[in-house]
C-alpha cells in the first residue's frame, strides 16, 4: 500500500533514509524514473543510501504502477520517488490511488533541468517558466501537493505557493 509520495531531485538522501522512511514505517521504496532503469551504478547507490532492511526498487513510471497492481504491495509500506514534476503527474495519471505528494527539494541542481531563469518559490523549490507550469498541473488534478521538507516542518499548500509568485 502506498503510504507516501515525495517529489525530491535527489531522490534517495539523508531526510528521506532518516526522517521520511522512519515516519511512515517504510519497508519498500521504489524510485520511478525511466532513464534510471538501466543506469546499474545508481540503482547501487540508491539502494546503498536507504536504511538497512528497507528494499529499493528503481522502475520506470509504467513499471512502478505494475509493480502497485501486484496484491503483494498491499501488505507492504511503499514510500514512491520521483524527481521531477512531469514525472509526478505521469505517475498520478497511471495510478489513480495517489492523493497527495509531498515535494521536498526541487530546482537547485540546474544541470538537470532546462537552461531557463529559476526563481525561488520557497527555501528549497526553484523552478522556471515549463517547471512552474508542470507544478499547476499537479495542483489542478486535485491532489494535495504539498511542500514539507522534513516531518516536523509545517505542510505548505502548493496551491497557495504557486499562487503567491
Amino acid at each position: 500500500m502506498i503510504k507516501f509520495v515525495r517529489l525530491d531531485e535527489r531522490l534517495i538522501h539523508g531526510q528521506v533514509a532518516v526522517k521520511w522512511i522512519k515516519q511512515f514505517n517504510i519497508t519498500h521504496v521504489i524510485v520511478a524514473k525511466d532513464s534510471l532503469v538501466k543506469d546499474n551504478l545508481m540503482k547501487k547507490t540508491l539502494k546503498m543510501a536507504a536504511p538497512e532492511g528497507t528494499k529499493v526498487a528503481v522502475q520506470s513510471i509504467a513499471g512502478t504502477a505494475k509493480m502497485l497492481q501486484n496484491p503483494k504491495a498491499d501488505n507492504a509500506n511503499i514510500m514512491l520517488i520521483v524527481d521531477n514534476p512531469a514525472d509526478a503527474l505521469e505517475l498520478i495519471r497511471q495510478i489513480p490511488q495517489i492523493k497527495e505528494i509531498n515535494v521536498g527539494n526541487y530546482g537547485r541542481n540546474s544541470i538537470n533541468h532546462e537552461p531557463d531563469e529559476r526563481k525561488q518559490l520557497t527555501k528549497n523549490i526553484y523552478v522556471n517558466g515549463k517547471e512552474r507550469e508542470e507544478f499547476k498541473k499537479l495542483v489542478e488534478t486535485g491532489r494535495f501537493i504539498y511542500f514539507q521538507t522534513v516531518p516536523e516542518d509545517k505542510k505548505e499548500d502548493l496551491k497557495d505557493i504557486l499562487g503567491g509568485k
